[in-house]
């Protein structure tokens, strides 16, 4: 609730004005009594050097400091559900609405006859009340507004036009010929990062020692001081086939692949970086255990959301298992998790 700024403040103030005095009692110019707005909620007495003035009470003013403990009420509650801002805005702008109506006609109700032979004077207070009941509306307005106006967060669809290639045989070329290597050709475009690639990285080939017109039957000797190049070492390749898609946020588009244990969060040491200011610096860890996906969130200040389809609405979570297409909020991104069969060990 942005708006909180504005109706936290303004509900201390109407609570603190409904004990000041409203008005002044005056007869022939002389001030003969103060009541404040507990004193005409409850009914009160006014003594005059002629006669004893009745006050009767007006109990429908005690919604006045009713609402303001309802709107505080309300704002404690957003900030630990956030997604319910938008319902708790609608309660906050009706119930002030109703509340600034009523005190406009209790204050009619108040004037006296023209015979009276007492004046009422309207004190700072009374006015300050109805300014607050004023600002707190204006809170809820702005809360209503800025939420229809804020990007919506559902997850589009994937796209279903989008080809997916068999990972049985390479990309580029399906059919290997002596003269063409099975390596892709470096001016073709970048493979699909949805799908890897089938067959790993293959070594530099080793430099060909041999002279350009060697004499036929006869062996070609290493030249002194000329070693033969060392093997490549080609580093074990995970087994795990998944990735996290950046659906939503300033990186849509962008793709991680996943390992065994990974830190995702704002922070540049962490594995997985996501440049949101709504991020905690370490936000949650992803792990894999018996060949199962996870996520738990590490205490991040705005929380962990994941969506349930059936319901269309996003729930907070500690820890959750991930399948294929889970999506996760953090702050304002979308990650959407894509796996494939585990390879054989």
């Amino acid at each position: 609730m942005h708006g909180r700024f504005i109706s936290g403040p303004a509900a201390l103030f109407i609570l603190l004005f409904f004990f000041l005095p409203w008005i002044i009692v005056s007869c022939n110019g002389a001030s003969i009594g103060e009541l404040s707005g507990y004193d005409l909620a409850r009914g009160s007495l006014v003594t005059t050097s002629a006669d004893t003035l009745a006050i009767p009470g007006r109990p429908l003013l005690y919604t006045i400091p009713a609402v303001s403990l309802i709107t505080l009420s309300l704002i404690a509650l957003t900030w630990r559900r956030p997604h319910q801002a938008t319902n708790a805005a609608w309660i906050q702008a009706g119930l002030t609405l109703t509340v600034l109506l009523l005190l406009l006609w209790q204050y009619r109700q108040l004037q006296p006859e023209p015979e009276a032979s007492y004046q009422l004077i309207t004190q700072p207070a009374l006015w300050g009340t109805l300014l607050g009941l004023l600002l707190i509306l204006t809170g809820a307005i702005v809360d209503i507004i800025s939420h229809d106006r804020a990007p919506s967060h559902t997850p589009s669809a994937p796209n279903k036009l989008a080809p997916r290639h068999s990972p049985l045989a390479p990309r580029h070329s399906p059919l290997a010929t002596p003269h063409s290597p099975l390596a892709p050709d470096p001016e073709a475009a970048e493979p699909d990062l949805f799908m890897p690639a089938a067959f790993p990285p293959t070594a530099a080939p080793e430099p060909n020692l041999e002279p350009s017109d060697p004499t036929p039957g006869t062996p070609t000797p290493i030249p002194p001081g000329r070693l033969s190049p060392r093997t490549e070492m080609l580093q074990p390749e995970s087994n795990i086939l998944a990735w996290l898609i950046v659906r939503e946020g300033e990186e849509t588009g962008k793709q991680h692949r996943l390992r065994e244990n990974m830190i995702i969060g704002r922070d540049p040491d962490c594995d997985i970086i996501v440049q949101d200011s709504a991020v905690s610096g370490k936000h949650i860890r992803v792990y894999v255990q018996n060949g199962r996906f996870f996520a738990a969130d590490l205490n991040s200040s705005n929380g962990t959301f994941v969506h349930e389809t059936q319901q269309d609405r996003w729930s907070k979570i500690e820890e959750i298992e991930m399948k294929d297409g889970t999506q996760i909020k953090l702050g304002r991104t979308v990650l959407h998790l894509m796996t494939l069969a585990n390879k054989n060990p």
